[in-house]
Formats: C-alpha cells, structure tokens, sequence
C-alpha cells in the first residue's frame, strides 16, 4: 500500500459512494444494535474528563458522517461536531446541522478545531480507510491530540478473519444462498482478496473479481434475488486505484496503546458480527 495514508475522501469514489448512500446498508453502515451499543456504552462508560455540573453538555467529535450516529439521543447530551473530507458525503449524507451538532469538511489527520479537545470521539470503520501500519500509526496520533485525557474513543472495526477465505470460498457461499445480504458478500469478497497480509485491497481488484466470478451485476442480482440496484453499488469500485485495509483487533489496539488504554469489546449478533467489533478506549492521562 502506499505510504501516503491520508484517506482519499475527497475523490469521485466518495461521492459516487455518497450518491448509491440509500443503498448501503448493514455491515457497512451500523445496525440497529451498534446504534444501541454505542449509545449505552458512552453513557455507561461515561469520560473522567466530563464537565462536572451535569447541566453542561460533553463535547463529541464524529470522523465521518454517518447519520445515524450524529441523530443517537445521547444521555447525557452531546454537542456534536462531525469531519469528513468528502463534501460530497457531507452534502448528501449529514442529516443537518442543528444547534447542538454541526459538520465540516476537514483532514482527520490535521484536525483545527475551536472545540478540541474532545469529551468523546467516535468512528464507524475509520481505520479500514488508511494503511497499515505507517497510516494506523499517523490516525492514532491524530486521535490523541483531540481527545481529552481521561476521554473516550469509541470505535466499530471492519477485521479480517484469520486464516482468511478463499474467493471459492466466498463465492459457493453467495450462489449457495448462505450470505444474508449483498453487503456482506462484499466485505467477504474484500476481504478474502486482502487475504491475511496487511497491504489492503485496491478496490478496482473487488470489481474485476466480482464480474469474473461472478459474471455481472444482473447475473448477481437474478441468482440471488437481491434487488440489482443494490448489487450494483459495486460498481463504485471499477477502475478505482484507492485501498482499504481490514485490520484485526490487535492491531488497532496496539498502535493506539500508547495513549489509549482498552476498557472495553463488544461484538454484535449479526451476521458478520464478529468482524465488527466495537472497542472502547480511555485517554491515557
């Protein structure tokens, strides 16, 4: 992968990925149980650098801007500030702002903001956006700078499995009717190119293996029942030359380790649950 691990969220792939938005859905956008998870375990785990009168609202940043994250009924309320580089995600995806959120468009990795350091910082499969490891490294540099010692960082990963699948694998699953939806065939297929190294995958190498072995998007659709349109958000990845990497837990973990202690992991029911994990971190004083 190249060295250069600045995520490309400012590039036509993001807001091709913007427009197919509707599209998407679980893993790749949290389900229904990450929503409830991530809700109860701020409000549970709490930040020791909270305001002390309960009246005041914590500070909350959002890398990225997943909706359904920046509309959680926080308890106790957060003020929310949400970043992404795409201002094509930003445009179409951020659901508004309102007096007690607000989203700009920014580099993670250079992050200015009036309201750091941060009470809570929150990430939906942040890390699979950057290399590894010179670019694990640079993210969680980053992090330490905007969150408050004693602060909380709450992340959902998207984690290979070891030993990885085979493509055969992954696809006698698919056309033997045992993959739940059209995404999670994809963070397979992803994945089982990636295989147990950590260079990542160049996502133009997810839409040739998909057409090879699988023919095409209407051939997909028609074998499987799943509605075209959907199968078709792959299409988002030909002739693209952008990576995503799928790290293990451990490896996150250990490149935060040193301004981050891990409090907490939490895996959910779904089908490929146990590839996204949730981890929890507190800021090292």
């Amino acid at each position: 992968m190249a060295q250069d691990s600045r995520p490309a969220r400012g590039s036509a792939h993001w807001d091709a990925h913007a427009a197919r938005w509707r599209l998407i859905g679980a893993p790749l956008r949290p389900a229904a149980e990450d929503l409830e998870y991530l809700r109860a375990s701020v409000g549970r785990l709490g930040s020791a650098s909270a305001p002390a009168e309960p009246a005041l609202a914590r500070s909350a940043l959002l890398l990225g801007v997943t909706p359904e994250i920046a509309e959680l009924a926080w308890q106790p309320p957060h003020r929310l500030v949400a970043v992404d580089k795409s201002e094509g995600m930003v445009n179409a995806v951020w659901p508004g702002d309102t007096p007690t959120r607000r989203a700009i468009v920014g580099d993670w990795l250079a992050l200015q903001l009036p309201e750091a350091p941060f009470d809570l910082v929150v990430g939906d499969g942040i890390f699979s956006l950057f290399d590894f490891p010179a670019g694990y490294t640079r993210l969680a540099t980053a992090l330490a700078q905007v969150v408050k010692p004693g602060g909380l960082l709450s992340v959902r990963l998207f984690c290979r499995p070891e030993p990885s699948e085979s493509l055969d694998q992954v696809f006698q699953a698919l056309f033997g009717g045992s993959i739940g939806n059209f995404h999670i065939f994809k963070w397979r297929l992803a994945m089982a190119l990636q295989g147990d190294a950590t260079r990542g995958v160049r996502l133009a190498d997810i839409w040739t293996a998909f057409c090879e072995r699988g023919g095409s998007v209407t051939n997909v659709a028609a074998r499987t029942g799943w509605p075209e349109p959907v199968v078709g958000t792959i299409e988002g990845y030909r002739g693209i030359e952008e990576r995503y990497s799928f790290s293990t837990a451990g490896e996150v973990a250990s490149g935060l380790a040193s301004a981050f202690e891990l409090v907490e992991t939490w895996q959910p029911s779904y089908e490929l649950g146990e590839r996204c994990p949730h981890l929890s971190f507190r800021r090292r004083s």
